[in-house]
């Protein structure tokens, strides 16, 4: 069970109603392989839809990769990663009615 504490400018606050979150989607993305250094393997169980939004964020916020529609080869999407610098980032991959992240580290 979840709530929110709203807090007003002036400092004062009040609780949102009490709600209980069950997630509809336990399936999860998996990026491999990790650490990678060319191209990495997204596989997104349950999806059905041919294509994925695919994005790729530094740990300052910034997109380095954005590919709008990725084509599925059965559950996976293949992303090439050759031309980032080597560091940590967050997958984030789009489909209709999911989105779903994952760590993965960039090495030379």
């Amino acid at each position: 069970m979840d709530r929110l504490k709203l807090v007003d400018l002036d400092g004062s606050f009040a609780f949102s109603k009490i709600v209980h979150l069950t997630n509809r989607n336990p399936s999860k993305m998996e990026a491999y392989p990790n650490p990678a250094d060319r191209f990495i393997t997204i596989e997104v169980p349950d999806n059905d839809f041919g294509f994925a939004k695919v994005e790729v964020i530094n740990k300052a916020g910034v997109k380095v990769l954005d590919n709008e529609k990725m084509p599925l080869t059965g559950n996976k999407v293949f992303v090439n990663i050759s031309g980032i610098p080597a560091g940590l980032y967050q997958v984030v991959i789009t489909t209709p009615g999911s989105v779903q992240s994952h760590p993965i580290l960039k090495v030379p």
